[in-house]
């Protein structure tokens, strides 16, 4: 059938490899809506009215520096957790629910709250970021090594369709909400905040009904009966580093080196590649042997310098 065929060339032609790809489709929403195209104007226009707009820019370019920082100390810990524990499914639920939660709760944001606004959008933030992690060391298990490349693309241009889409939609409504019936484009981005958030359950939904869970993984001299968070620290021991440096061109350099294990279960590379791309950042990779892989990204922390 041309429909079975299409899918093959997808890389989608079964169902968990497809549930797994509407993922992207789910959190992409928050990526175009939220992060890139709405909340940063409505926070300038709206939550931080009070403030001067290049302070109120400057404060954003803050908060989106330090979700990235957060992900960065969190990430390794909770990925060595979930490894061990073998419930990467059960991390990816919770920082789903957290930043559904959060996402939603934007829509009472009001004029002047900055502080809440900025609180929603960290933790939004930090928590779809954080479920990209555990999503990505999923596709391992459910494609083999020649089907991975062509399963992420697809997901990949999934979640692209689909967060347009969604976007498409919250940009017609914000602006012309009369036509839709709202009474203005404040109460408009509030909602389009409110259709992120549902958006984001419902096309996860699949993912938890269909992909299954990895099994439990133990290195060589684990036996699985020792403390989770000792052996959580003790695998990131080696292989956390992060140094925060203004370099003078309005840049914060975030250094996070990954051990190689992490690297090949997809744990947190695909997730800094994503953010760096939204937020206009230079990612750039370089690999000591034994050492893990260096992780250098530019994060833009203010659109012009003040002498």
């Amino acid at each position: 059938m041309a429909y079975t065929s299409w899918l093959d060339r997808l890389g989608l032609h079964r169902r968990e490899l497809r549930a797994w790809a509407l993922y992207d489709v789910a959190n992409s929403a928050w990526m175009t809506t939220v992060m890139t195209a709405v909340f940063p104007l409505f926070f300038v226009k709206v939550a931080a009215s009070g403030l001067p707009e290049n302070v109120a820019r400057s404060r954003f370019a803050f908060a989106t520096s330090l979700s990235v920082i957060l992900v960065g100390l969190l990430g390794p810990l909770l990925g060595a957790i979930a490894d061990y524990r073998g419930s990467k499914k059960l991390f990816l639920g919770a920082f789903l629910a957290l930043g559904a939660a959060a996402t939603a709760a934007m829509y009472f944001i009001a004029d002047g709250q900055w502080v809440f606004a900025l609180a929603t959008f960290v933790v939004g933030n930090v928590a779809v970021t954080s479920t990209l992690a555990f999503y990505n060391s999923l596709l391992p298990s459910i494609a083999s090594a020649d089907e991975v490349d062509r399963v992420s693309t697809a997901g990949f241009a999934l979640g692209y369709l689909g967060g347009g889409l969604l976007l498409a939609l919250n940009m017609a409504m914000i602006g012309n909400p009369q036509r839709f019936g709202i009474p203005d484009a404040g109460v408009a981005s509030r909602l389009a905040f409110l259709s992120v958030a549902v958006w984001w359950v419902l096309f996860s939904i699949p993912l938890f009904r269909q992909v299954p869970e990895p099994a439990r993984r133990l290195e060589a001299t684990e036996t699985g009966d020792e403390s989770t968070v000792r052996i959580a620290v003790r695998r990131r021991s080696n292989a956390l580093s992060i140094e925060i440096q203004d370099d003078g061109r309005g840049f914060d350099p975030c250094r996070y080196r990954m051990s190689e294990p992490d690297m090949d279960r997809g744990m947190g590379l695909s997730a800094l590649e994503l953010r760096a791309q939204m937020i206009g950042a230079d990612l750039k990779l370089s690999s000591q042997p034994g050492h893990g892989t260096q992780i250098n990204l530019l994060v833009p922390i203010k659109e012009k310098r003040s002498e």
